[in-house]
């Protein structure tokens, strides 16, 4: 895929590693850098970077973020290139900075900003289904609808569904928007940078298929 051309999905994906792995035998260290942290300067910083949480231990969501960020990441970060794909996921952080300073929410995680790159990914797979021909090319991206439907539809049912197994009382929708409330911000990020640098991503489609 490419690696040397992904910097900065390479960097955030190091940040992961480096901000999550020293809990495993610090677990002191989340009310550091985790969500316990997440309304201090620092661990509005760090939280993004820290995985795992009261519902979801360590390392299965570290791995299935990394891997996320790796797919989602690497392939927009081609095709919008490092600058915007920096706009992007700054973007998506500022986001996640705001409602966590004026919210009541406190939550930690990689998916504040990986969910930003799910809307240019999907447009990314759009323009290379309309310019390549059945069997030919792309094959960096042929796991794009698995990762899209996991993103959209899989792990958003499952964070509506945690709310429940401890004791929640509210509504469906209610628990669908409070679990949620990062992937969708991230979500709308991402639909203003493909819908912003949509004519950036239809060109670069063309070298998908390639190194």
């Amino acid at each position: 895929m490419g690696a040397g051309r992904v910097p900065l999905t390479l960097a955030l994906m190091g940040g992961c590693l480096l901000a999550s792995l020293p809990l495993l035998l610090m677990p002191s260290l989340r009310d550091t850098l985790g969500s316990g942290a997440s309304r201090t300067v620092v661990g509005l910083v760090t939280s993004p970077f820290v995985q795992g949480f009261s519902t979801v231990s360590l390392v299965p969501h570290l791995a299935g973020n990394l891997a996320l960020l790796s797919y989602a990441g690497s392939l927009v970060e081609r095709g919008l290139g490092t600058a915007r794909f920096a706009v992007l996921t700054l973007c998506s952080l500022g986001a996640y900075t705001a409602i966590q300073t004026f919210g009541a929410l406190e939550v930690n995680g990689a998916s504040v900003f990986v969910w930003a790159y799910a809307p240019p990914l999907a447009l990314l797979h759009r323009y290379r289904l309309r310019t390549s021909s059945r069997g030919s090319g792309g094959d960096d991206m042929t796991a794009t609808p698995i990762v899209l439907v996991v993103m959209w539809v899989v792990v958003p049912l499952l964070m509506t569904a945690v709310p429940y197994a401890f004791g929640w009382s509210g509504g469906l929708v209610r628990a669908f928007l409070v679990a949620n409330t990062f992937h969708i911000s991230a979500t709308v990020v991402g639909i203003g940078g493909a819908w912003a640098w949509r004519q950036q991503l239809t060109p670069a489609v063309a070298e998908m298929g390639h190194g």
